[in-house]
């Protein structure tokens, strides 16, 4: 059998070599057929043309593999033959060539006509703006254009084929595409033109071009390389050749689990390599699905019909990594990780008279700080503009506190007249055209129009009690927002706005100035120049005045020997550089144990992490907000390490573990009170005030009960004092069982004490009810003595055995007492000698305690503190 499974093995290697070559064949002699212009293969036409740089190297910038082309090539050389093209008898039809998301300038470039090229296509389009290259009039330029389409395709393909023999046929690989007689190539091509270099280009051969794409400036190897995450791909339908361009916007709302959509990039040839990407990168790619299976899920398989199929991923993203929110920051990241591109410095510009914001005092009661910055010269497509919007609503989800903090607005400064107001006023005062609306609204109207509005409903209460409103208006008394509720219709952000304003009011003036610095080191890749941010001055109230956004670089000292202690490796100095230096830290080492020079912006020096030999200067930029002290450097080597790489050794030290007293205390108490008959509860830590309060009739302000500052509920507003409340309420949800009811618990509870650091302290306690028609109290009187018992604890009454131990000097006895959670006259202290120390209490409960908790039964209760037996 062993021999067998050799024997087919084999085979199937045989026929797939022979497919392999079969498919190579075909498209090599349909590539002869096939006409190319000079211009697109020639470097200065990318120099030169950036229009046309931008479709061709969308269109070329998605990788197929061989199987897919040779198998489609068949059905697209059977659509239709183009009979009367004057250089080509036979070629291929793309009538159903579509390219959305892009915007041709309808000019000639070397004799091709791009306005007749890319016609719009009529109909609408599913949120996208989409062109395509249909009822042309020229069938002969649409055979030239057709051919150079395909061609271009194919070079990606084939170069990988002829990498092996570049030297012998790459004259005659070039020489296999014609060109129309206006731009013939050379006999001899010149070599000079065409650059094989296989290594990657400088960081300084990359530029920004419209909608987020970068191409390279050399056309090296056919390759055309970019860096977004929205791609060009081939999608072959009912046999129509579609070459189309497609971006997802993100989920907005996902915040723990940040969710990301993209296309394959041609770097990722298979799902299981962007996955050890991201693994390596210390991400975890969550799911592969596609928007089909998303809308099946939520609506059924037959509104998914009409949905594409192409996969998405989904990657789980840190939540205190805001910088890689947006597809913009994490794949400039994973370059960076990759080494195919340099760390991008961020510039704010110097300008003589900056913009301003001023800022009222009657903001003070309200929402006290704003920030702002200004992107200029901006060209943003509709992936990118969904990009800008989803990344605003993760930020407000995440360290926005759902707009509580801070609250982001965006306007087109051309339709605004700076210098611009921060201001308070009363509601019927603001009145404004809404963003999405038509006519103008009052704020009270607007808070009667959006209590209805699922996505803005949530975000009213935080300013809807107040007496003053804040709002940002400019010279001209335009209303740009209501923060933290919504923007103007005026000064909405479009596609075709090239200067974005942006704005951010908060409570915490730390925060708006991380959420600043994010939004524009994300987006300053679409400016011109690239990453430049021009600053706005805030006037405060109080006359002073400050640049945003602040885009920090800060140098933070760390040593050798403090990573390879924390991480247990025996890591070098060029090492660790590496290693940060991928994660996009710039690090240097530093020479005579002098401080690193050359902090930028930061006010704060730089602070030694440690006293040993071998220190580092890490140069932390404004994205990386997340690291805040050594150990964050350290995490970041781990993570460019890996985690999986680091070897394990056993520590040095051992310990053996064992239960706390108190804890083994404990589960003996529990033990032999469910040998008594009891049923053991587990009740919630937290609890409402009134439990502790008003239904024990008790004054909440003689209780050192713990208040949470912020409860989300009315049932969670303190950590309870007593145990009582928590099996009361347990009683009262199972009265339908058969009495008695005997119920207990033995957990902690919490009381302030200002000794402590906290400023609270534990304590654990042992509670027991009985409910029954009667009440019991006896039950609960002999549950007691059985503890004692237990815990070597006699009488009063009772004389000491002798020869009894020492620890049975301890004797409790029952002092009568006043208690209104008891009923008067039935309850009693639980006193421990020596020192007279009151350890609990028991008793009947009062008839306004159980009808507080909805109980028609008498009740006894034990209440005991087991810390004083240790």
């Amino acid at each position: 059998m062993s021999i067998e499974s050799n024997q087919l093995r084999e085979l199937l290697q045989q026929q797939q070599k022979q497919f392999e070559e079969a498919q190579l064949k075909l498209i090599e002699s349909l590539t002869q057929r096939l006409h190319i212009q000079t211009a697109a293969a020639s470097t200065d036409f990318f120099e030169r043309e950036p229009c046309r740089r931008g479709v061709w190297g969308r269109i070329c910038s998605q990788s197929h593999r061989l199987e897919q082309w040779a198998g489609r090539f068949k059905e697209l050389a059977m659509l239709r033959n183009i009979s009367n093209s004057v250089e080509v008898k036979k070629s291929f039809s793309c009538s159903n060539l579509s390219v959305s998301n892009c915007h041709a300038t309808r000019r000639n470039y070397e004799g091709w006509d791009t306005a007749r090229l890319l016609k719009p296509r009529q109909g609408k389009s599913r949120g996208r703006d989409r062109v395509r290259i249909t009822d042309l009039p020229s069938r002969t330029s649409l055979a030239r254009d057709e051919s150079l389409t395909l061609a271009l395709r194919l070079m990606k393909h084939l170069q990988s084929k002829y990498r092996a023999r570049r030297t012998d046929q790459q004259p005659d690989f070039k020489r296999q595409f014609s060109c129309p007689p206006s731009t013939q190539l050379p006999e001899e091509p010149n070599k000079s033109e065409w650059n094989f270099d296989t290594s990657p280009p400088p960081a300084t051969k990359i530029q920004n071009q419209r909608r987020g794409h970068c191409v390279r400036k050399v056309f090296r190897d056919f390759v055309f390389d970019r860096w977004c995450l929205s791609v060009a791909r081939v999608s072959w339908e009912h046999q129509t050749n579609t070459v189309e361009e497609m971006c997802y916007p993100s989920d907005s709302g996902n915040i723990t689990v940040d969710t990301v959509r993209f296309c394959q990039r041609f770097h990722f040839l298979a799902d299981d390599e962007f996955e050890e990407l991201c693994f390596q990168f210390g991400l975890e790619l969550d799911e592969i699905t596609s928007e089909q299976e998303l809308i099946a899920r939520e609506q059924g398989q037959d509104r998914a019909k009409d949905f594409s199929s192409e996969k998405i991923y989904k990657v789980e993203v840190p939540a205190n990594r805001y910088d890689i929110l947006c597809p913009e920051g994490l794949c400039r990241a994973l370059k960076v990780f990759n080494g195919e591109i340099v760390v991008p410095n961020f510039k704010r510009l110097t300008v003589k008279t900056p913009i301003q914001l001023s800022v009222r005092p009657a903001t003070q009661s309200i929402r006290p700080f704003v920030v702002a910055a200004l992107l200029r010269n901006v060209k943003l497509d509709e992936a990118s503009f969904n990009s800008l919007i989803d990344l605003q609503e993760k930020l407000h989800q995440n360290i926005c506190r759902k707009r509580t903090l801070v609250a982001i607005g965006t306007h087109d400064f051309d339709s605004l007249s700076p210098p611009f107001v921060y201001d308070a006023k009363p509601p019927e005062e603001i009145r404004f055209i809404p963003l999405n609306k038509t006519q103008a609204y009052t704020a009270p109207e607007l808070m009667e129009l959006y209590s209805t509005d699922s996505h803005l409903k949530p975000y009213l209460p935080i300013i809807q009690d107040k007496p003053m409103y804040p709002v940002i208006t400019d010279s001209n008394g335009t209303v740009l927002s209501m923060p933290p509720i919504i923007n103007g219709e005026h000064s909405r952000v479009t596609l075709q706005t090239r200067n974005i304003f942006i704005e951010a009011t908060a409570t915490d003036l730390h925060k708006a100035s991380i959420v600043l610095d994010t939004l524009v080191t994300m987006f300053s890749e679409y400016c011109d120049p690239q990453f430049t941010v021009e600053p706005v001055e805030v006037i405060q109230y109080d006359g002073s005045h400050h640049l945003f956004p602040r885009l920090d670089y800060r140098d933070e000292v760390v040593s050798i020997d403090y990573i390879n202690r924390i991480l247990g490796t025996q890591f070098t100095e060029q090492e660790v550089i590496g290693l940060l230096n991928r994660m996009g830290l710039i690090t240097t080492a530093i020479t005579g144990h002098r401080s690193p020079s050359g902090t930028n912006q930061s006010a704060k020096s730089p602070r030694s992490l440690s006293g040993s030999s071998g220190l580092l200067s890490v140069r932390i930029p404004p994205t990386r907000h997340d690291i805040l002290h050594a150990c964050d450097i350290v995490e970041d080597v781990a993570i460019a390490h890996g985690y999986d790489n680091i070897p394990e050794q056993l520590p040095q030290t051992y310990n053996i573990a064992f239960r706390q007293p108190i804890n083994r205390l404990a589960d003996m108490i529990r033990t032999e009170i469910a040998h008594a008959g009891f049923t053991e509860a587990l009740s919630f830590s937290l609890c409402s005030r009134d439990d502790i309060s008003v239904k024990l009739r008790h004054d909440l302000k003689d209780i050192p009960a713990v208040h949470i500052s912020n409860p989300k509920t009315c049932d969670f507003q303190v950590v309870r004092t007593t145990l009582l409340p928590g099996i009361l309420h347990t009683i009262s949800n199972n009265r339908r069982l058969p009495l008695p009811l005997k119920l207990f618990e033995v957990q902690d509870v919490v009381v302030k004490d200002a000794n402590k650091d906290v400023g609270t302290r534990n304590h654990r306690r042992v509670c027991a009810v009985y409910y029954n028609k009667l009440s019991g109290f006896e039950v609960i009187h002999g549950l007691l003595d059985r503890l004692m018992q237990l815990l070597s604890v006699r009488w009063s009454a009772n004389k000491q055995p002798t020869g009894d131990s020492a620890n049975r000097t301890l004797i409790y006895h029952l002092e009568a007492t006043e208690d209104p959670t008891y009923f008067s006259g039935r309850c009693a202290d639980i006193v421990l000698s020596p020192g007279r120390h009151v350890i609990g209490r028991l008793g009947v409960l009062h008839p306004d305690v159980l009808r507080n908790f909805d109980l028609t039964m008498p009740c006894s209760a034990l209440d005991l503190d087991l810390e004083v037996f240790l």
